[in-house]
């Protein structure tokens, strides 16, 4: 004699429980595009550009209907982090160049 379960639920050995359901929410997305504009609002964009970013690209893989939220957590987790180590790299030029020369007495 075979028993059967009903759709929604799935037995675990003497007892059932309900079937995990699935979501339709983009939630990676979500939390990707929120960390991203969290970052620029309030300028920790170094630590939550890299989530915005990570998170935008498992939202892209995994989640379809959040695709629009994930490429624009991705940009906008991208290009500040990009303008800031572009602004490290300059300011280092500038910087050290400038501070050898008072350093050792200038002219």
């Amino acid at each position: 004699m075979t028993t059967t379960t009903a759709p929604e639920t799935v037995a675990a050995g003497a007892e059932t429980i309900p079937a995990p359901t699935t979501t339709d929410t983009p939630v990676l997305s979500i939390l990707a595009l929120v960390s991203a504009l969290t970052g620029i609002i309030f300028g920790l964009v170094v630590p939550l550009s890299i989530v915005a970013v990570v998170l935008g690209i498992l939202g892209l893989q995994r989640e379809p209907r959040g695709r629009t939220m994930s490429i624009w957590s991705i940009v906008l987790g991208a290009v500040p982090f990009a303008f800031g180590i572009l602004a490290a790299v300059v300011g280092l030029a500038f910087v050290v160049p400038f501070g050898l020369f008072w350093a050792f007495g200038g002219f």
